[in-house]
């Protein structure tokens, strides 16, 4: 099996479905505002590589959330559009089942839980609130070793927080995202 090194962070199922005839999509990209409006293929745009990786100290590499847990996710959702699609092209009502509307419900949670900037501004503030910590903690007591590391380590504390962001979407959802929703 491949290992997944691009990452979608929008699902090319769900790109790709705004495509032309050509299979390209026109898009705008706001880091290079100066190349415009581009076609290009859905495999080329919201990708980021080994986004969804986690990478332990000693090297190995972890891509379970996207090959165990998102793409699972986006088979199922991508079979409950075609639903969506055909009963509003019948103009009938949507009969989704209770394990449908879950799936649903997950994936739409997910389609804003997994944006990289909405993901980059909670880290930016969890590795504000850790660091706080660790400042207020050395104030009272002795750091212990993972303080320390985190403190004086900033790959440490990076990974740290990678990995924490990566486990909070492969966390089942289920039950608690329609509820919320």
């Amino acid at each position: 099996m491949n290992t997944p090194v691009n990452h979608h962070y929008v699902p090319r199922m769900l790109s790709k479905r705004f495509a032309n005839q050509e299979g390209k999509l026109h898009v705008f990209d706001k880091n290079y505002p100066d190349k415009g409006v581009q076609k290009k293929d859905p495999k080329k745009v919201f990708v980021k590589r080994r986004f969804y990786t986690q990478e332990e100290e000693d090297g190995t590499r972890d891509t379970s959330v996207e090959t165990e847990y998102l793409a699972p996710l986006e088979s199922d959702s991508s079979r409950i559009i075609e639903k969506i699609v055909d009963s509003a092209r019948r103009g009938g009502p949507l009969n989704l089942s209770p394990g449908e509307r879950e799936i649903w419900a997950e994936f739409y949670y997910n389609l804003f839980a997994r944006v990289p900037d909405t993901l980059d501004k909670a880290t930016d503030k969890v590795r504000q609130k850790a660091l706080a910590e660790i400042d207020f903690a050395r104030q009272s007591r002795p750091l212990n070793d993972l303080e320390l590391s985190l403190q004086n380590d900033s790959e440490t504390m990076e990974r740290n927080l990678k990995k924490g962001r990566i486990q909070h979407l492969q966390e089942s959802h289920s039950g608690h995202v329609s509820e919320l929703l």
